[in-house]
């Protein structure tokens, strides 16, 4: 009897080991031809809180819905890119280093193989990290590629603005921005997402409600820009954040069919020691990137139509 009871428990113990594992892959999404499994949202909710350690404030509804429509989004920038792209085959490329190091500077972790065992205790490799970076930087390459022609910059516009905010400021300012980007399609709707987004931000916070609700690429990592010189904002943007202490954020900011919410995380202020054509190119790329940027959104809602998505 011993024995038979012993196979029994054995046997129950595969079946239920076989009963897990088909649950942590069953399939609950398909993008084309791309499948989405348990393990996978699972997985990329680790990846999330692994980047944006405020997450863990979340619950579990609100994570799973964050996650499911990250891995959305990249399974549908992934098809697209692959229609020219051989992904995952130059990991070693020094832009994508260069993105990975920023990542684990702005967690404060020191090198490289501090972040690898930081990463293990949310079970990714630095492999997995690098081709989802890869993704995004090679989407990026290609809206850059495809639209750079029609970004209209008044570049004399923009050396008159920085040159009179020069002059009026004796010291140079840096602020550490976070945003939360939210598209709208008419005047209604932009009132009725603008209180949305503000009960959000006083239920779950400003981070967790960018990660949540927010367009921008910054959205996965709590909407943080990161340090920015006051001189190259543009004068739209200083003068909503004129007088902002460090944790406040600006009223909604209408930019184009989009509406913009800035946090100031923190502010440094130095003896001004500005370099002009410096100060100037930032401010030139910051305009640039923002036209970008509303370039990626549009493009992105074209290739999604053309995408089959079942669950």
């Amino acid at each position: 009897m011993k024995k038979i009871s012993v196979f029994f428990i054995l046997l129950i113990a595969v079946l239920l080991s076989n009963i897990s594992f088909s649950y942590e892959n069953s399939i609950i999404y398909k993008i084309n031809n791309e499948i989405i499994t348990n393990y996978d949202l699972k997985k990329e909710a680790n990846y999330l809180k692994a980047l944006n350690p405020n997450l863990k404030n979340l619950n579990f509804s609100e994570l799973t819905k964050l996650a499911l429509k990250s891995i959305i989004n990249e399974k549908i920038k992934k098809i697209e890119l692959e229609k020219n792209n051989s992904l995952g085959k130059d990991l070693s490329n020094p832009d994508l280093l260069s993105i990975y190091q920023n990542i684990y500077r702005n967690i404060g972790v020191k090198n490289e193989n501090e972040f690898e065992q930081y990463l293990k205790k949310f079970n990714i490799s630095t492999e997995w990290l690098k081709m989802k970076l890869e993704i995004e930087n090679l989407w990026n390459n290609l809206i850059f590629n495809k639209y750079r022609n029609q970004v209209s910059i008044d570049s004399e516009k923009i050396r008159k603005e920085l040159k009179a905010d020069i002059e009026l400021n004796k010291k140079q300012k840096k602020i550490f921005l976070s945003e939360i980007l939210i598209e709208t399609a008419s005047d209604q709707d932009f009132l009725r997402s603008s209180k949305m987004i503000q009960d959000s931000i006083e239920k779950i916070g400003f981070n967790n409600t960018a990660n949540i609700h927010s367009i921008s690429s910054s959205a996965n990592k709590g909407g943080k820009i990161g340090w920015i010189d006051e001189t190259s904002l543009s004068p739209i943007i200083l003068n909503e954040l004129k007088g902002l202490e460090k944790g406040k954020y600006t009223k909604p900011i209408k930019i184009g069919s989009n509406f913009l919410i800035l946090k100031v995380e923190d502010i440094e202020i130095t003896n001004i020691q500005i370099n002009f054509e410096e100060a100037l190119n930032k401010r030139i790329m910051n305009e640039r990137d923002k036209q970008l940027d509303q370039f990626s959104t549009i493009f992105f809602k074209r290739v999604k139509k053309n995408i089959t998505i079942d669950g």
